[in-house]
């Protein structure tokens, strides 16, 4: 009994192993389609963020972070939010809130927006004048995902624990779905960002089980003036490991 029970487990198992790899195959083929398209651009101006290059129509999600100018000084911000193309010419207006004495034209941050039709996305990086730290973009590497048999379930990137109140804000989106958020103290050692732990923003429903190719990852990280904004690869999550998955 105990021999036929370990057989169909290790056939489920299989089984899930298999779909899993057909979904990875599709995924890659539609981030090869997104990596092919040009870029969203993103204007921040006058209390207002224009993203430009949309899927007429589509649904498009803005997350930004960093230091916004307030009164009488500057303050810690990060805002996650949607807008749709209404009028259906590509380009889409979003106006974050505006507490605080919050001015975009002046905050030093980073702004990262996706396509939530097509998956293209884009990003910029604002600076305010000398004096400030300069933005400095982390790499994302293997050895940062943290895996269970079937996929990618969370993050520990080796460059999160920068100081002891490090604070990474953090954004997935993922095309056709929605945009999910989260915030990790740091103290000693980094924290992992597990993604079934996330907010949704607004009707995106429960976040992913684990990550997939296209899907668009952002930590910002305002004391350390470090930001990570990419869309995961195909190579990046599988590399290694499908074979052992299938056997």
């Amino acid at each position: 009994m105990g021999s036929r029970a370990g057989s169909k487990s290790t056939t489920r198992f299989a089984i899930a192993a298999r779909q899993h790899y057909v979904g990875v195959v599709l995924a890659g083929l539609f981030l090869a389609a997104t990596l092919a398209a040009a870029p969203l651009t993103i204007e921040v101006a006058d209390h207002q963020v224009w993203v430009r290059g949309v899927t007429p129509g589509a649904s498009v999600a803005l997350f930004g972070a960093g230091y916004g100018q307030g009164i009488v000084s500057p303050f810690l911000f990060d805002w996650a939010g949607l807008g749709q193309d209404d009028n259906q010419d590509g380009a889409v207006q979003i106006i974050p809130p505006t507490g605080h004495g919050y001015d975009t034209t002046v905050s030093h941050s980073v702004w990262v927006a996706v396509d939530l039709t097509s998956g293209v996305w884009g990003k910029t990086v604002l600076s305010l004048a000398s004096g400030w730290t300069a933005w400095t973009e982390v790499p994302l590497t293997q050895s940062d995902l943290v895996r269970e048999p079937l996929g990618v379930i969370a993050v520990c990137p080796s460059w999160a624990g920068t100081t002891r109140e490090s604070r990474w804000a953090t954004a997935l989106v993922r095309a056709g779905r929605g945009m999910w958020t989260g915030a990790s103290i740091v103290g000693d050692a980094p924290a992992a960002l597990v993604f079934t732990e996330m907010t949704p923003v607004r009707d995106a429903g429960a976040p992913p089980q684990r990550l997939a190719p296209g899907d668009v990852l952002v930590a910002i990280n305002p004391q350390s003036h470090g930001y990570y904004a990419d869309a995961i690869s195909l190579e990046l999550l599988t590399a290694g490991r499908l074979r052992v998955q299938l056997r």
